[in-house]
């Protein structure tokens, strides 16, 4: 078990934001061999991700708090607190919150795809940095879609 517990990732219980979102990593796929990662996601309406399609990873929202409506492929999905979706790699899908916020936890298998929202933000300082902002810029979406590439994801128009 010590052995283990030597191998945690530095994304373990980090807190780290992008405008109008805030990430707290829960469990890491270094801890889980891969298996799976777990991350806690508040996010505002209007800062969505645009509609996207994984090749590596699956991922299963928990809604926490708030409403989201789901596009996966040609189904809609309109989700609320306790409510679990699940969007399978090679659907595309996208959502948007139908609420003033909302918080999902976010379980992504296999693990590695924590990775791509560690790139994509920056630590979160409670005393320098509001959690939650507005919009996500021109320049940080065309940064989003570049790294994205390289973690097996592609946008669609």
């Amino acid at each position: 078990m010590e052995t283990i517990m030597k191998a945690v990732s530095a994304l373990k219980d980090t807190v780290r934001i992008y405008p109008g979102g805030k990430f707290f990593f829960r469990l890491t796929s270094e801890e889980t061999n891969g298996a799976l990662a777990i991350i806690d996601v508040e996010i505002l309406p209007g800062n969505e991700p645009p509609r996207h399609c994984h090749t590596r990873e699956d991922e299963t929202n928990i809604i926490r708090s708030g409403e989201i409506t789901y596009f996966i492929g040609d189904d809609i999905i309109n989700a609320k607190a306790g409510d679990i979706v699940f969007m399978p790699r090679g659907v595309p899908h996208h959502f948007k919150v139908t609420s003033s916020r909302a918080s999902v936890r976010l379980i992504v298998t296999p693990g590695g795809f924590e990775n791509f929202f560690a790139k994509i933000t920056k630590p979160y300082s409670e005393e320098s940095v509001r959690p939650i902002a507005t919009t996500i810029s021109k320049e940080k979406i065309e940064m989003i879609v570049r790294t994205a590439a390289a973690f097996g994801i592609s946008y669609i128009n």
